[in-house]
C-alpha cells in the first residue's frame, strides 16, 4: 500500500529506521546483462526498496563533473578578466538548463502496486515512486545553488548527494521500506565518479556472456540494428567501465549472470553478504522466477555469418572473460 506524502516525509524525516545504517547500494552492468533480475533479487528484502532506471543519475555524475572544473576556472584570474567571465558564466547556464532538460525527459511515471499489478518479475522495470514534480523541485533547487557558487568540488559532490538521497529515500517510505538499492546500467559509464557522490557506497556489477547481451539488445526497438554494432556496444560499454573502478575508493563486487540463474540460492547469498544484509534466501528466490534457457539464447539466433561477426568485433573479451576458450565456437 503506497503512504501519502506527509507520512512519507515524516517516516524520512523522524529517524524510525533500523537502528545499523545500510550503505548506499547501486546496481550497474551493460544493458540486457541482468542487471533488473539482480535488483528484483536485493528488492525482494524485507529492508530493501528497488529505484529503477534513474537514468538521470549518470547526467547527474557528469554535470557535477562540469560544475566542478567550471568553478575551478572560474576562481582562476584571467586577463581583462570581465568579458571572459561573463561569457562563462552564460555558458554555466545553457548547460545547467541542458542538464535540466536531460533529467525530464528520462524520467520514468510512478507506477502504483495497490491495484496489484505485477510484471514478469515481482517489480516492474520502471517503478519510481517520487513524482514529477518533486524531481523538478530537487533539480532547481540543486542547480540555483549550483550557479549562485562558487563552489568546491566537494560541495557540488555534497548537494548532488542531498538531491539524490531526498528523492530515494520519498520513493523507500513510499514503498514501505526503510532503505533503498538503486538499479541504473548506465551508471557504468560515469562509475569512476561514484564514490564522490556516495564515499561509502557499494556496487553490485552483473556480467552476462556478450552474445546473449547482443541477442537480447537486438530484440529491443533502441540500439544497435546488427550483430557487429552490439558486439562492439558491450565490449566498449564493459572495458570502458569496469577500467573506471577504483577498489580502493569503492567497494564493489562483480557477480556472473550465468552462476546467478543456473545456481541461484548459492550466488545470491554472495550479494548479500556483501551488503551486509541478513536474507531469508528461501523466501527471496520463492517470489523471483530466474530463467536457465535465457543463457545460451544466441545459439539458435545466429547463422554462422553473425557468430563471425561477433567474434571479430569482440571474440576477445569473450576469451578474457573465459565464456571461450577459443574460436571454436564460430563454427
Amino acid at each position: 500500500m503506497l503512504v501519502t506524502d506527509a507520512t512519507s516525509k515524516a517516516r524520512v524525516d523522524s529517524g524510525k529506521m533500523p537502528s545499523r545504517r545500510v550503505k548506499p547500494i547501486f546496481i550497474a552492468g551493460v544493458p540486457r546483462s541482468g542487471t533488473t533480475l539482480l535488483v528484483n533479487l536485493v528488492g525482494m528484502h524485507p529492508q530493501m526498496a528497488p529505484v529503477f532506471e534513474t537514468r538521470f543519475l549518470r547526467n547527474l555524475l557528469r554535470h557535477c563533473d562540469y560544475t566542478g572544473r567550471h568553478w575551478s576556472r572560474a576562481r582562476a584570474p584571467w586577463p581583462g578578466a570581465v568579458i571572459p567571465k561573463r561569457w562563462l558564466r552564460s555558458r554555466f547556464a545553457a548547460r545547467c538548463q541542458a542538464y535540466r532538460a536531460k533529467v525530464l525527459a528520462h524520467h520514468t511515471p510512478g507506477v502504483d502496486y495497490s491495484n496489484g499489478r505485477r510484471n514478469e518479475l515481482p517489480f516492474d522495470r520502471q517503478v519510481i515512486l517520487y513524482t514529477r514534480e518533486e524531481l523538478v523541485e530537487e533539480t532547481d533547487r540543486w542547480i540555483s545553488r549550483m550557479m549562485a557558487g562558487p563552489s568546491s568540488e566537494t560541495e557540488v559532490y555534497d548537494g548532488a548527494r542531498e538531491l539524490v538521497s531526498h528523492l530515494f529515500s520519498l520513493h523507500a517510505a513510499r514503498m514501505d521500506k526503510p532503505h533503498w538499492v538503486n538499479k541504473t546500467p548506465g551508471l557504468l559509464e560515469e562509475i569512476r565518479d561514484l564514490p564522490k557522490l556516495f564515499p561509502d557506497a557499494k556496487c553490485l556489477h552483473i556480467i552476462r556472456d556478450g552474445r546473449d547481451v547482443a541477442a537480447s539488445t537486438l530484440a529491443m526497438t533502441w540500439g544497435p540494428t546488427t550483430v557487429t554494432e552490439a558486439a562492439r556496444r558491450w565490449k566498449n560499454l564493459f572495458t570502458a567501465g569496469r577500467k573506471q573502478v577504483d577498489r580502493e575508493r569503492l567497494d564493489y563486487l562483480e557477480l556472473r549472470y550465468e552462476e546467478l540463474v543456473h545456481s541461484p540460492r548459492d550466488v545470491v547469498r554472495a550479494p548479500f553478504a556483501f551488503l551486509e544484509l541478513e536474507a531469508d534466501l528461501d523466501e527471496i528466490l520463492s517470489k523471483v522466477n530466474v530463467y536457465p534457457e535465457s543463457i545460451g539464447r544466441w545459439k539458435s539466433k545466429w547463422t554462422r555469418h553473425e557468430r563471425k561477426a561477433f567474434a571479430g568485433a569482440a571474440g576477445d573479451l569473450l576469451i578474457e572473460l573465459g565464456y571461450e576458450k577459443d574460436y571454436a565456437w564460430v563454427d
